[in-house]
């Protein structure tokens, strides 16, 4: 649910800033031309934090599916990808690289709050439009640049705070260990007795888990393990649902979509695009 309000926010908002991008002259933006939107997008492909570019890879499949449709006013993007592995050096260089050689319209994607903060010092001054994807570091946007050009695309950690205070939140740590994934399971299960279950973003952790979870009935949503096999086949409890949900629908649910399908392309009417992310535009003065 997170995950689709994200996407129809980003939706209304693509569709107000794209097309201010026909009033622009092509000679007077960088990274607009005639027939191109180029488009700057960083992510940690690789690294401890890779799990978190299949948002990346989700608005680059967007940007794709808006290309086939014949673009933006006659304007197709050129994406140009960067990696920064989640670490601040890499970010640092990769948007050098962006706004000084590869001269971008404007930057979308990091998830990482810490390659954020270190690469703001680069892109703040210039006035390029940056959408941040994941990081939730308040800092990255606030207070407003003075070319007010920096956007979080997601609610900061205040936000998540805020709502987060209303629950009666229990954490437990797994290490991403299987062992004390299933020792947090049992404790989290029959010692404190959740209403449910959220997040595991080890496949090891997860797949060790279920057999715990499972016969429970209690509803487990997967973060970010994207192993198919733990919710895939259903497990038993599906059709028989505890009290504590009256919600139809399966126990193990995935919060994300799973690795190979973030990788799809989508159907013809791009509803697939629309699940796995957004571009927003936003033409600079």
């Amino acid at each position: 649910m997170k995950h689709r309000t994200k996407t129809c926010m980003s939706t209304m908002a693509a569709l107000g800033m794209l097309a201010m991008v026909g009033a622009a002259n092509a000679d007077e933006t960088t990274g607009l031309t005639d027939t191109t939107i180029k488009v700057g997008v960083m992510g940690p492909f690789t690294g401890n934090a890779s799990s978190y570019s299949k948002t990346q890879i989700g608005l680059m499949a967007y940007f794709k599916h808006i290309n086939d449709q014949g673009g933006i006013n006659g304007r197709k993007f050129e994406i140009v990808q960067e990696d920064t592995a989640c670490d601040p050096a890499k970010g640092i260089a990769a948007a050098k690289k962006l706004v000084h050689q590869d001269k971008v319209f404007f930057l979308h994607g990091n998830s990482c709050s810490g390659v954020a903060m270190a690469v703001k010092p680069t892109v703040a001054p210039t006035g390029i439009p940056w959408i941040i994807a994941h990081a939730v570091n308040p800092k990255i946007t606030m207070p407003v640049n003075e070319k007010k050009s920096i956007f979080h695309g997601v609610p900061a950690g205040p936000a998540y705070g805020s709502t987060m205070r209303k629950f009666d939140i229990i954490q437990e740590d797994t290490a991403c260990d299987p062992a004390k994934g299933i020792a947090a399971a049992k404790k989290l299960v029959h010692q404190d007795e959740v209403f449910y279950l959220h997040g595991n973003s080890c496949s090891g952790v997860a797949m060790a888990v279920k057999p715990t979870v499972a016969p429970t009935g209690i509803p487990w949503i997967i973060a970010h393990a994207v192993n198919p096999k733990i919710t895939m086949p259903v497990n038993e409890k599906k059709e028989h649902l505890p009290r504590r949900s009256r919600r139809p629908g399966l126990r193990l649910h995935h919060g994300q979509v799973r690795h190979e399908q973030a990788r799809r392309q989508t159907d013809r009417d791009g509803h697939a695009y629309q699940r796995l992310g957004q571009g927003v535009l936003r033409s600079r003065n």
